[in-house]
């Protein structure tokens, strides 16, 4: 608060936030400020006067030390008949005890240097810097202390030689000095992620070669849009392979925008009879280890599109409950087949005619009268496919 405009003289009387100025609910326009007006200069303003026109000035700054708000207010400041001494008026340059309390609590700002020269200095400190300086926080004057050196050591020993990982061929897995880290190294099958681009003309249907892709053999994808979420379930999206390569569609024309495929499947092992094709569903057995569930909820689905097409398949089944046995009938591409499921795994044999490819599934009718692996109430009972080959 001052009655003029001239820096050459003191402010009638100031408040900083060391003097507990309440900012706690400046979101909803409140700030409080406590104003010591026992201040020499104020007396000296005031003295001899009913009262006297002067300003009040509120300034505030933000951690960068910019000015963010400014409010200027017309006051007025009146003079008292007889101050009877039972004021002492506080000289401008004298702290309070809660003053200094404050100034120590808001603790200090601290920059560092590589070569504690003219430069601006930074607050994170870097492995070059060899200086640091500081200043409190609670003085709005406060000037850098000189610079600081550091003390450093001398260079320690070199350490002992690191150890080279490699890729265990079972696992997939980084190996480091015979220690599996569990990290999945990636697919031996080549290739990585592949990043493309679409713009209004692309169309619908998009398609990449092996060599596009980087791979020798096929695949599965999950799509990651522009945005970098995972929308592969996207109903808008059908993906298969075919003959002319990795076949992406996306109704209703593709968005503009930089996509990416990532590789999240291989193409099974050959084996001495065709292939194994990774199946989409798969469960944990206690004996079987991995096996896939044949029953009214559960088929034996095949990753990605099959090509070339099939013309036999070997299976290898069991009942889960040995106590049950019977016959299965099950379908793939609209052909029909019955085969007898026992209490022990048994190997049933599946000619197609036509082969049969692309998209599919290998499912259970148990709706079909020839259908029998069902227990003394009729309760379906799970056929367990503990192998498959193509």
């Amino acid at each position: 608060i001052d009655k003029d405009f001239s820096a050459a003289t003191a402010p009638m009387c100031r408040s900083v936030m060391a003097d507990g100025i309440d900012v706690s609910a400046a979101a909803d326009g409140v700030i409080v400020i406590p104003v010591d007006t026992q201040t020499e200069s104020f007396a000296a303003a005031v003295d001899g006067k009913d009262y006297l026109g002067c300003w009040m000035q509120l300034a505030g700054w933000d951690t960068a030390g910019r000015l963010a708000v400014f409010v200027r207010l017309p006051w007025s400041a009146w003079g008292n008949i007889d101050y009877d001494g039972a004021t002492e008026v506080v000289a401008e340059d004298t702290l309070t005890g809660s003053a200094l309390r404050a100034i120590l609590a808001a603790g200090a700002e601290i920059q560092y240097s590589a070569t504690g020269g003219n430069d601006a200095g930074h607050t994170e400190q870097a492995a070059a810097d060899r200086f640091w300086r500081w200043r409190s926080i609670g003085i709005e004057t406060a000037q850098w202390s000189p610079w600081i050196a550091m003390i450093v050591g001398p260079q320690g020993q070199q350490g002992p030689q690191g150890y080279t990982p490699y890729v265990d061929p079972a696992t997939l897995h980084w190996m480091v000095n015979g220690i599996d880290t569990g990290v999945f190294a990636g697919f031996t099958n080549g290739g990585g992620e592949y990043s493309f681009t679409t713009t209004a003309e692309t169309g619908d249907t998009l398609v990449f070669t092996l060599a596009q892709l980087g791979i020798t053999d096929q695949c599965e994808y999950d799509l990651i849009n522009p945005d970098g979420y995972n929308v592969t379930a996207d109903t808008r999206l059908s993906r298969r392979w075919t003959s002319s390569g990795y076949e992406l569609v996306w109704a209703g024309g593709w968005p503009i925008g930089t996509w990416t495929l990532r590789p999240h499947g291989v193409m099974g092992p050959r084996g001495e009879f065709g292939v194994t094709p990774i199946a989409v569903h798969c469960f944990y057995h206690d004996t079987y280890d991995t096996v896939a569930y044949l029953d009214d909820e559960n088929s034996l689905d095949f990753l990605g599109y099959q090509y070339p097409a099939w013309t036999e398949a070997k299976l290898l089944l069991v009942s889960a409950d040995d106590s049950v046995t019977g016959n299965v009938v099950l379908t793939i591409a609209g052909q029909r087949f019955m085969v007898a499921v026992g209490a022990a795994p048994a190997e049933v044999q599946l000619r197609f005619s036509p082969a049969v490819g692309g998209v599919l599934t290998l499912a259970r009718d148990t709706t079909d009268a020839d259908d029998t692996l069902k227990d003394s109430e009729d309760n379906i009972v799970t056929a367990l496919a503990v192998a498959w080959r193509m």
